[in-house]
């Protein structure tokens, strides 16, 4: 229907205006290609966040036990002391 428009349009000039249709899909086409590569790389970067995320956790988990070591060992805790809060961490 659009293409019997543009020829009825275009044909007192003798102008042929070549399939309008089908560049209009590629375009759609195209457009919804770069939505999905958008989508998809949104996605990656919040997994991306969400792994920095654990990972700062995990290393501040560490420092905290290694500060928690050091107050017992401050605190006059022997040998034996120092091993058992090792395996409380083991344990959890």
């Amino acid at each position: 229907m659009f293409q019997r428009t543009l020829d009825a349009a275009t044909h007192d000039w003798a102008l042929k205006v070549e399939r309008v249709e089908m560049m209009m899909m590629v375009v759609m086409m195209l457009m919804i290609m770069m939505m999905i590569m958008m989508m998809m790389m949104m996605i990656m970067m919040m997994i991306m966040m969400m792994m920095i995320i654990i990972m700062m956790m995990m290393i501040m988990m560490m420092m905290m036990s290694r500060r928690r070591r050091r107050r017992l060992r401050g605190a006059g805790g022997g040998e034996g002391e120092e091993e058992e809060e090792d395996i409380d961490d083991a344990e959890k």
